[in-house]
């Protein structure tokens, strides 16, 4: 009895040291708090959910896709609760059919518009209806309706052509991007797959496909296999009693960071497997990085000004906001936390300080050109407080709130932009109810 109660004495001990000494490294050395470790395995389980190889793409993010004739890709219509007729995320059915009193924003981009749109729609709805309305009533309008065309991935020219496709339900057009347009180019510049013509060709090659090797259907398996079970340890270790404790903490750090080296390795096998059978698409055929970027650049510049255009000859007033990027030097203050989790893409630290200045340029040049462009690249520069929830861009609740201020207190104040907007009636649309 004496040895098992000096035994449980000596292993309570020495968890409680182990404790104490992970609270020292995670709270003195890294300024960890309690309240910190369940967001941090929260994010771990969105990275890993994210499907980041071909064999998950299908259902990237738990979502499902598919091929479309003029964007590249949509979810599957009707595949989950607020997925539409048209793949897109909304409850509303596509093409919306709105009355003549009813002003219909259009919000395009990638999934950091996605985020943004949300935040307009389901949080700022109400007051930033309030906002717009005396300045349109007398034009007819009674009604403010936001119409979400994002997902995860889109770009110009896709954001281009869903513009065109839906434009007769639309009355003023919001671009959210940037990023995306310059994030090919930048991750695959090795390989030069360019440019951001169409979806990534991973996408293209499982959706049009559909079969894998059995090489490739073998590491697609292991892939599976190993998110389920980092899945499953980080949900034994956010159990009760356990999430709050330091020492299991790092285990769970340890024993994932030993499971994600695998999923690398693994990512980087079947690229192998498929890299024979890979079409680059290409802007010139060059190996010279700045005559290809130059030339890319060259052929976004083409998009906007399409995209201006196709909607100045619809009666559309178009917005072209170019996305804030953490990886930006000097573009706001870093919190410790964002220092410490938001920074960790060696290949965003690569190419953002690099190419993204190039496109700032590109959005002041066709500003000057009279295009309504909003650089928010600096919109945090005063902002101490975290407002990037990821490593990738993707913003915070304060972070969506700032840029949603920034959007429409340009749209507001931008002379001649709301005026410029037809008369209700002038619409070809249903009476109001």
């Amino acid at each position: 009895m004496k040895k098992a109660t000096s035994a449980l004495l000596l292993i309570a001990l020495t968890l409680i040291l182990l404790e104490a000494g992970s609270w020292v490294y995670l709270s003195v050395v890294e300024g960890l708090r309690y309240a910190d470790l369940a967001p941090e395995k929260s994010r771990h389980v969105n990275i890993v959910m994210a499907g980041k190889n071909p064999g998950d793409l299908r259902f990237w993010n738990n979502q499902k896709f598919q091929l479309h004739p003029y964007f590249g890709y949509t979810l599957e219509p009707w595949s989950e609760e607020g997925v539409n007729n048209a793949g897109l995320i909304s409850d509303k059915t596509y093409p919306y059919e709105p009355d003549r009193k009813t002003l219909v924003v259009g919000v395009f981009g990638g999934s950091v518009a996605g985020n943004i749109f949300f935040h307009i729609d389901k949080v700022r709805r109400g007051q930033l209806e309030g906002l717009l309305l005396p300045r349109i009533r007398e034009k007819g309008y009674e009604r403010v309706e936001f119409l979400n065309f994002t997902l995860g991935g889109y770009k110009q020219p896709i954001d281009l052509f869903n513009f065109i496709y839906y434009l007769d339900t639309i009355d003023l057009a919001i671009f959210i991007g940037g990023f995306n347009e310059i994030h090919q180019f930048g991750t695959n510049v090795a390989n030069h797959e360019f440019p951001a013509d169409f979806p990534k060709w991973k996408y293209w090659r499982v959706l049009g496909e559909g079969n894998f090797s059995p090489d490739e259907l073998r590491i697609v398996a292991q892939l599976t296999r190993n998110r389920d079970r980092q899945n499953a340890v980080t949900a034994f270790a956010s159990a009760p009693i356990l999430k709050q404790s330091m020492f299991v903490h790092m285990v769970w750090r340890a024993v994932t960071a030993v499971m994600m080296k695998n999923v690398s390795e693994l990512r980087a096998e079947l690229d192998e497997e498929a890299a024979n059978e890979r079409v680059y698409p290409q802007v010139v055929e060059s190996d010279d990085l700045e005559l290809i970027f130059s030339a890319f650049l060259e052929k976004l510049r083409g998009y906007m000004r399409s995209a201006d255009a196709v909607g100045w000859a619809g009666d559309v007033p178009t917005l072209f906001v170019l996305q804030p990027n953490q990886y930006l030097p000097n573009s706001k203050p870093l919190s410790d936390e964002e220092k410490r989790e938001f920074l960790t893409s060696e290949n965003l630290s690569r190419f953002v300080p690099e190419w993204y200045p190039r496109v700032r340029e590109l959005y002041s040049d066709l500003g000057s050109e009279g295009i309504f462009t909003l650089d928010l690249t600096e919109v945090f520069s005063d902002t101490q407080e975290t407002t990037y929830a990821d490593e990738c861009c993707h913003l915070n609740a304060l972070g969506r709130r700032i840029v949603t201020d920034e959007i429409f207190d340009s749209i507001l104040t931008r002379d001649g932009f709301l005026d410029g907007l037809p008369s209700a009636d002038h619409r070809q649309r249903a009476e109001a109810p």
